[in-house]
């Protein structure tokens, strides 16, 4: 009788650590497939990010609306307001008040002399970097790119 209680506990103590590590085998097999849930939220997250910066902001085509808004999708200080018969350009800034105003942007050289009764100019912003905005006389070919100085003041500068 004793062989056959110690053989029933024997087999039972199988059964306990079989279930322990089919638990184990669980959790682990658990644990990795979260792992890799991660690892592909974490990749989809960083492919969503990275077609965002690929992603140009452009003028819209050539319409006979004078005046645009146009973004920086990733830097919000990049707001302009453009005056595409004139070739204005202004900066969204903050007031000290806290609201926000558009100041009119300097540019290197001048294009007052070349103003044109249809649209003309347009801004072209390539990626995060103020270097990959451009402001373009579509009739002339003329190119200004945008420019932050030591001074931190943000300028058009054209290119040769």
């Amino acid at each position: 009788m004793e062989s056959r209680n110690l053989n029933d506990f024997i087999e039972n103590i199988k059964k306990i650590v079989i279930v322990t590590k089919n638990m184990y085998l669980c959790k682990t097999i658990k644990l990795l497939y979260m792992k890799r849930l991660y690892v592909l939220v974490f990749a989809l997250f960083v492919a969503i990010q990275l077609y965002a910066q690929d992603a140009p902001a452009v003028s819209t085509e050539m319409n006979n609306a004078r005046f645009e808004v146009i973004q920086n999708p990733n830097i919000r200080r990049y707001t302009f307001y453009l005056d595409k018969n004139e070739g204005n350009v202004y900066q969204l800034v903050k007031t000290r008040s806290g609201g926000f105003a558009w100041e009119i942007m300097d540019i290197y050289p001048n294009n007052s002399n070349t103003k044109y009764t249809e649209s003309t100019y347009q801004i072209f912003i390539g990626g995060i970097a103020a270097a990959d905005t451009f402001l373009i006389d579509t009739k002339t070919g003329r190119i200004w790119n945008l420019v932050q100085r030591p001074d931190e003041s943000i300028v058009w500068e054209e290119m040769d």
